[in-house]
């Protein structure tokens, strides 16, 4: 199963949607069987102005997701989750909602490149060390144009080090919140962020 985030919306790729409903129990969904490119374009501005909440296509998530990228305007990204020895974990504010650091890929550059770079330069972070990777977020937004942006994210270790947000980029906060207090934070924050920390259970 593939997850794919549009707005406050969820689309799952699966290969069985119908088992896939009936484990997650939702309420609010919509299946469609035989994705494919010419029904993609529709199917996104269809769903903008739906009230459905969850829709689940039914194929090889492998093969869907690569229609996903082939057909719309894809982007790579990556970011970090990012730990000190305190056991706090690295936050940042942003178009009010918490985040964690991340940026687009940058030409001639490595997905771990472009993590350690867009940590450094949304919070000021200099010295850090990618520990292992986590997953790989899909987020579909509307921009001119309709985007289908990858995103890579790394469990991260660095030192204490004073934190700078990077204001330019609409940043207002970048905060260290320890581990057993980050509630306020999931509570006002992305559906992907929630899934990486819930990876991270």
């Amino acid at each position: 199963m593939i997850k794919i985030n549009f707005n406050e919306k969820r689309i799952f790729l699966t290969e069985d949607a119908l088992s896939f409903l009936a484990e997650k129990n939702l309420k609010n969904a919509h299946i469609i069987f035989n994705m494919n490119a010419a029904k993609l374009v529709n199917f996104i501005d269809e769903i903008q102005v739906s009230d459905i909440q969850d829709i689940i296509i039914e194929g090889s998530p492998a093969e869907l997701l690569q229609l996903f990228q082939d057909e719309l305007v894809p982007i790579t990204a990556a970011g970090g989750l990012v730990v000190n020895p305190s056991n706090e974990i690295l936050f940042i504010y942003r178009r009010k909602r918490w985040d964690l650091p991340k940026g687009k890929l940058d030409p001639g550059e490595s997905i771990e490149e472009c993590a350690i770079r867009e940590v450094h330069e949304e919070t000021g972070i200099s010295i850090l060390k990618i520990v292992k990777p986590l997953l790989t977020t899909y987020h579909i937004y509307v921009e001119n144009r309709i985007v289908f942006k990858t995103t890579y994210w790394y469990l991260m270790h660095a030192e204490h080090e004073k934190l700078n947000p990077q204001l330019e980029e609409g940043i207002t906060k970048a905060v260290w919140v320890h581990r057993n207090n980050i509630q306020l934070q999931l509570q006002k924050t992305y559906d992907s962020i929630l899934d990486l920390f819930e990876e991270m259970k």
